[in-house]
């Protein structure tokens, strides 16, 4: 059997594939410690919080691996950018953290910025 998919391109797919297992798993551990109630309780924060504070997590690693490793792709800003919102719904709930909307873009751009400064010093 012949691929037409090039070592760089497998190698970036299974990144995500691994990145999306990873994002499953931990929102069934996290449902399963809030149905047995071993959850903890920051402030007024939820399951889904948690959720999507591991899951922005998840997808921020996975674009520093991409933007480091020499066999992934170039980091997908768009999960760059839902990594950051994820994250930032995430700690805003669970810790309190409240940035405004003025404040988002400078905190993308911040991180579109390293990530293009990344990759220029991966070349």
């Amino acid at each position: 059997m012949s691929t037409s998919h090039h070592p760089q391109q497998r190698s970036a797919d299974s990144l995500w594939r691994f990145t999306f297992a990873g994002i499953l798993i931990m929102a069934g551990l996290i449902w399963l410690a809030d149905g047995m109630s071993l959850l903890p309780r920051l402030g007024s924060s939820q399951s889904k919080d948690w959720i999507f504070l591991g899951a922005g997590g998840l997808l921020i690693l996975e674009s520093l691996l991409r933007i480091f490793s020499a066999d992934a792709h170039g980091p997908s800003f768009f999960r760059l950018i839902v990594g950051v919102v994820l994250l930032g719904f995430g700690l805003s709930s669970i810790f309190g953290v409240t940035l405004s909307s003025a404040a988002w873009w400078p905190v993308i751009l911040i991180i579109l910025g390293l990530s293009a400064l990344g990759r220029g010093l991966r070349r």
